[in-house]
C-alpha cells in the first residue's frame, strides 16, 4: 500500500474550508479514501457535487495550468457517471480558491512532484487551463 502523505495539519486545512462554505449553506462531507476524492457537498440536505482540495503554495495566476493526477480526473469522471452529480476540483492558492470542473478539457502530459523522494509521485496529470477557473474567493 501506498504511503499516505496527508497530515492533520492538511485535515486542519480542509476542515477550515469546509466550516468557510458552512457559513453560506454548504456542508462539506468527508469520504472515505476509496472515494479517491475528499467531500461531496450538500446543501439543504440534497448531494450537490464531489470535491477534491488541493492547497497550491502559489498564487492562481502564476502558472498557466492546473495540475492534477489524471487518477483523480478519472475516479471524478466515474463519479459523475454514476451519480449525475458534477465533480470539481476545488484549489486553495495563496492568494484566491479557484474552482475546476473535472469534466472540463484538459492537456496530459508527464507531471506530478520529486520533492518527496518518492518514485510513486512521478504521474500523467490533466493540466487544466487557467482560464478555466471560476474563482469563488
Amino acid at each position: 500500500m501506498r504511503k499516505q502523505y496527508e497530515t492533520a495539519a492538511d485535515r486542519a486545512k480542509e476542515q477550515a474550508l469546509a466550516d468557510a462554505f458552512a457559513a453560506h449553506g454548504y456542508d462539506f462531507y468527508k469520504l472515505p479514501m476509496q472515494y479517491r476524492l475528499d467531500f461531496v457537498v450538500f446543501k439543504d440536505n440534497k448531494a450537490k457535487a464531489f470535491i477534491e482540495v488541493k492547497h497550491r503554495n502559489v498564487r492562481l495566476l502564476q502558472y498557466d495550468t492546473a495540475m492534477v493526477s489524471l487518477s483523480k480526473v478519472l475516479q471524478a469522471r466515474l463519479l459523475t457517471q454514476h451519480t449525475g452529480l458534477p465533480a470539481y476540483l476545488l484549489n486553495v492558492y495563496i492568494d484566491n480558491i479557484a474552482r475546476f470542473d473535472f469534466a472540463g478539457d484538459y492537456k496530459l502530459e508527464k507531471g506530478g512532484r520529486g520533492d518527496r523522494g518518492d518514485a510513486q509521485d512521478a504521474d500523467i496529470c490533466a493540466y487544466f487551463p487557467i482560464q478555466a477557473a471560476l474563482v469563488v474567493r
